[in-house]
């Protein structure tokens, strides 16, 4: 669990980048697009936190100063919610694309 938690954070720092290599400017953009019928200050509170998240824990990275994950519920809750944004963002850029 902890390896495909890697992984799909992997994932959303690489979306974050999806239209250019400024991952703030390309979040925006981003947030914008998935927001559309929605909410963008809950979508955009999303990518903060869990930004956040990825930057508190040590999910990608091993430092020392990191808070570990033990619990496995928590693994879990972490990937099906960084999973259900990141399907969300997918499916906005192909409509949006298309």
């Amino acid at each position: 669990q902890k390896i495909a938690l890697e992984k799909i954070w992997d994932a959303f720092e690489r979306i974050k980048t999806y239209f250019e290599s400024n991952k703030k400017k390309s979040s925006e953009k981003l947030v914008l697009i998935i927001s559309e019928g929605f909410d963008k200050e809950i979508i955009s509170n999303e990518f903060k936190l869990l930004t956040s998240i990825g930057n508190t824990f040590r999910i990608r990275h091993h430092e020392t100063d990191k808070k570990e994950l033990g619990d496995e519920k928590h693994i879990t809750y972490l990937f099906f919610r960084l999973l259900s944004l990141i399907d969300l963002a997918t499916n906005k850029i192909n409509e949006n694309e298309n």
